[in-house]
């Protein structure tokens, strides 16, 4: 879907996708598995508007160690990328709770939470961990959600 900013989705639409990215990514992290690579092209609309969680070609099973270790493999899309992975961590479920976050942010306001020209400059966003700014035409539940 080609992103058009002039249009804004509703709240209830944005909570049912959210609840059901949520319910979703909740059966992947109770079968132990980390999606890797969360992001709006990835979320699949059906004709009824469910949402559904796709492209898992580079998810991983969980061994537990996950936090401890660090790694040079990082998968995942730049944009939804969590602080930890540009740290060189292993993706964990808080990797893809994080991901959701940006995608909230980005159905809320049709931009990404943290926009560079280059990747430098994305890691150096990501990194600075400061608040975001929530245009006010989000509504308050949804602002604090994102926050």
């Amino acid at each position: 879907m080609e992103k058009n900013k002039k249009i804004k989705f509703s709240d209830n639409f944005v909570w049912k996708c959210l609840i059901h990215i949520f319910l979703g990514l909740h059966c992947l992290h109770d079968m132990k598995v980390v999606h890797r690579d969360l992001k709006t092209l990835n979320i699949f609309l059906t004709k009824e508007k469910a949402c559904k969680l796709g492209d898992l070609g580079e998810a991983r099973w969980i061994t537990g160690h996950e936090e401890e270790e660090e790694t040079e493999e990082r998968a995942g899309t730049p944009y939804y990328l969590a602080p930890e992975l540009w740290c060189k961590k292993q993706q964990t479920k808080k990797s893809d709770v994080w991901a959701v976050g940006v995608m909230l942010f980005e159905l809320c306001t049709r931009e990404y939470p943290y926009d560079a020209n280059n990747i430098e400059d994305l890691e150096a966003k990501i990194l600075e961990n400061k608040t975001l700014v929530v245009p006010n035409y989000v509504t308050n539940d949804l602002t604090k959600l994102i926050k």
